[in-house]
């Protein structure tokens, strides 16, 4: 208590957490996959002078999964793809007001070349055969999505406003990656998809398999 913690590290691999009883400690170092959170109406951010952004894991079966699925470029037939739970699936996600994913529904279900809606049993195909990869808010800002789309091959586009992307030292992140405004998802985001040159799609993607080392655990 003497130093506030400042010679403590605590990681969190999801929610952060309120510790009212600590607060002794509240210069501690957290390693953190949360970078901006609400619970019990309270909101919690992570700090960036002292805190260090760290990736979800996922597990080695499922990176080999999620890589025997990713085709090259030109063989991808979908423009977008996001498949998950949603406020109306979950009541979770009404809780923490994840109206984004509502929009992603509203705005793109029904289009060919647009594959969003909850759970489908063939998920990992349609990842590997989409170019871009919505990655929606879910109870907090950040969600695994992110970095499932490493190993699909499939661009990020984080929708999550208070998502903070880690390793910024080290990866350009927006040459591999989209960030779109959450109250700004509809018709012009999918217009904006459309009119990226395939070429500049295939660049990206491959950024995005040369820096999937740095979320590979294993």
């Amino acid at each position: 208590a003497k130093l506030r913690g400042v010679d403590h590290f605590f990681v969190v691999s999801a929610n952060l957490p309120s510790w009212p009883d600590l607060e002794p400690l509240r210069h501690a170092v957290l390693l953190t996959v949360e970078s901006y959170q609400v619970n019990d109406g309270i909101p919690r951010w992570y700090s960036p002078w002292k805190d260090v952004m760290i990736p979800g894991y996922i597990d080695r079966w499922r990176i080999a999964a999620m890589r025997s699925v990713n085709k090259p470029t030109h063989e991808r037939g979908y423009i977008m793809i996001f498949h998950g739970h949603h406020p109306g699936t979950h009541g979770l996600y009404v809780q923490h007001d994840a109206n984004v994913r509502t929009r992603i529904l509203d705005s793109f279900s029904g289009i060919p070349d647009c594959s969003v809606g909850a759970h489908v049993d063939d998920f990992l195909d349609r990842m590997g055969r989409s170019h871009f990869c919505l990655v929606p808010r879910g109870s907090s800002a950040w969600t695994i999505h992110l970095y499932e789309s490493f190993f699909f091959g499939c661009v990020p586009v984080i929708l999550s406003d208070h998502f903070e992307m880690p390793f910024q030292e080290l990866i350009d992140w927006p040459a591999l990656s989209l960030k779109w405004p959450m109250d700004q998802v509809g018709p012009e985001l999918l217009d904006h998809l459309r009119s990226i040159p395939l070429e500049r799609i295939a660049e990206m993607k491959r950024r995005l398999e040369e820096a999937a080392c740095f979320f590979d655990y294993h």
